[in-house]
């Protein structure tokens, strides 16, 4: 087992594997999942599609430029309520190259440089 109290960021090498399994999983408990990039906006302007998403569970997926440097992707699960720690999603195990395990100081140095696949390369 692995120890993950010293890591704080989890890169998850292949995407489309993280939300397959996660979809998978929710289909099987029932619940609505969604995800998405996040929207960023400029609170001093209105915008036609955030005002029509505000509405809607698509509000979730919008966040005020200042944070625009997070590059943030987010899943949702709308109208659950997690309560628990048993009320968490277990999507399974992950094999050792489909993840990095890092720790902040590592993401934060200047000589931290996102390793893609060699077929990205």
């Amino acid at each position: 087992k692995k120890d993950f109290i010293n890591y704080t960021h989890v890169f998850i090498i292949d995407a489309r594997l993280f939300a397959n399994k996660i979809n998978a999983k929710a289909k099987e408990m029932n619940i609505n999942s969604k995800m998405n990039v996040i929207k960023y906006y400029d609170s001093n302007i209105n915008q036609a599609e955030r005002i029509s998403d505000s509405v809607t569970s698509n509000i979730i997926f919008w966040k005020r430029n200042i944070f625009e440097h997070q590059k943030e992707f987010r899943i949702a699960f709308p109208g659950t309520n997690i309560t628990s720690r048993t009320d968490l999603m277990n999507v399974g195990k992950f094999n050792e190259d489909e993840y990095l395990l890092l720790d902040k100081d590592t993401v934060l140095s200047k000589e931290f440089k996102i390793p893609y696949p060699k077929e990205f390369l």
